[in-house]
């Protein structure tokens, strides 16, 4: 894999605070989730790395995997109200993982697992993580997806190094939580650049500009940072270690994974 240039800049962000059970609703679908997953990679412990792309193949099953077993959305991808604690979940499968690489299974089956908990990872950082158990979806929400879908093209992806390269139980757990409270911050906005524009339809009525935009690009960016974070949790806890040196990925600063395609 070719590591694309790094750029640092100053990290600001907002965390919302608000802490409640969600039920989940799909922004992304998996291959989408596949892209978020290998763009994380750029930024994990060489050694898992090179595990993963020996079997890059058995990652990416363990996400479709993931979305086909999915309790939280239809065949179509669209959300189904059932409540779901995704950080109990994520913990779960993350100990699955540990303990695969602990009891030296064959790296295919370790890679299926990291690429599970890579799909729940990117389930917490949904934009329309909705707050009430059998909620209905937005009416919006189809419309949005197809809108995250073709605008995800454009996104410049960014790592958020600031705590994302954590050892203990507790510091996972803060890190889910965190990720929680931010993707249920996020779905107010939404549902206000709709009503701005008075209509459902995202691709025509969104810029580049919008907070539609913005709200999806931060989402994505602190995805594949979360993922990140997560894989090398569950290789150091394992026994691995993290020879990375290249910038200071635990800084209170930003890297810029990948550049987005610029607007039509």
């Amino acid at each position: 894999m070719t590591h694309p240039p790094l750029r640092l800049i100053r990290l600001t962000s907002l965390i919302g605070l608000l802490v409640v059970l969600p039920t989940a609703a799909r922004a992304w679908t998996p291959e989408t989730r596949i892209r978020m997953a290998d763009l994380s990679l750029l930024v994990a412990p060489p050694h898992m790395v090179g595990q993963v792309e020996r079997h890059n193949r058995r990652f990416h099953e363990g996400i479709r995997a993931a979305a086909k077993s999915d309790p939280t959305v239809d065949s179509q991808g669209m959300p189904i109200p059932v409540a779901i604690d995704l950080e109990r979940l994520i913990q779960t499968e993350v100990g699955q993982a540990i303990r695969a690489i602990e009891d030296h299974r064959p790296f295919s089956q370790i890679v299926y697992q990291l690429g599970v908990v890579s799909y729940w990872v990117v389930s917490l950082n949904n934009p329309l993580l909705t707050v009430e158990s059998g909620k209905t979806a937005p009416a919006y929400s189809q419309d949005y997806l197809s809108y995250l879908q073709e605008a995800s093209q454009r996104f410049a992806v960014l790592y958020y190094g600031h705590d994302r390269r954590f050892e203990s139980p507790e510091a996972l757990a803060d890190l889910l939580s965190r990720a929680r409270a931010r993707s249920l911050s996020q779905a107010p906005w939404i549902a206000k650049e709709y009503a701005r524009v008075g209509a459902i339809d995202g691709r025509r009525l969104f810029d580049d500009r919008s907070t539609a935009f913005g709200v999806g690009s931060l989402a994505y960016s602190h995805a594949v940072s979360d993922i990140a974070g997560v894989l090398r949790y569950i290789w150091i806890r394992a026994g691995g270690v993290d020879s990375r040196r290249f910038p200071p990925l635990d800084s209170n600063h930003l890297i810029l994974v990948e550049r987005g395609r610029s607007s039509p």
